[in-house]
């Protein structure tokens, strides 16, 4: 609470006090209405709760101000974090064998094994937003959603081999 007294010269003279109050407070017409409202004001040592007082001459003015609490801020709610969603790709690479050294995969057709060096120095740091995922990017998602029991090292691919079918995989 601050007190702030003040006299009413010859020229406030037939103003009103909230007028007054904010040539010589410097408060908005809202802080000073809630002032005089909040019985915050004395005129010649009368409680003043008229907010259109008109003030004479040589009147006193006392006016306590009430410090303004801080704006609330709104706290934003976390939301609760939903389950992992696992992309359509991860869930179609299947793992068929893997120790500490070896990973084999069987993966749908479509998905890149690997990108080659020269596509990846062409878009630099970019690749990753632009260009679709590899293999290569997706494994440590495959062994994420595999579970931790899951020790194999996400290597990149070693080499290809055919399997009975005719189709390729990757080892």
């Amino acid at each position: 609470m601050s007190l702030h007294t003040f006299i009413i010269n010859r020229r406030q003279s037939g103003q009103s006090l909230v007028a007054i109050m904010q040539a010589q407070l410097r408060l908005s017409r809202d802080d000073a209405l809630q002032c005089v409202r909040e019985r915050g004001v004395r005129l010649a040592g009368n409680l003043c709760t008229d907010v259109e007082r008109r003030v004479r001459s040589g009147q006193r003015v006392h006016v306590t101000l009430n410090p303004k609490p801080p704006p609330r801020v709104k706290q934003r709610r976390e939301k609760p974090s939903a389950p992992a969603v696992v992309p359509l790709a991860v869930r179609q690479i299947a793992v068929r064998y893997s120790d500490q050294h070896i990973l084999v995969v069987e993966k749908p057709s479509g998905i890149t094994t690997m990108r080659h060096a020269d596509e990846t120095a062409e878009f630099g740091l970019r690749a990753k937003r632009f260009l679709p995922s590899t293999l290569l990017d997706l494994l440590p998602a495959v062994l994420a959603a595999r579970g931790p029991s899951s020790k194999a090292a996400s290597a990149p691919c070693i080499g290809w081999t055919r399997k009975p079918a005719g189709s390729w995989c990757s080892l």
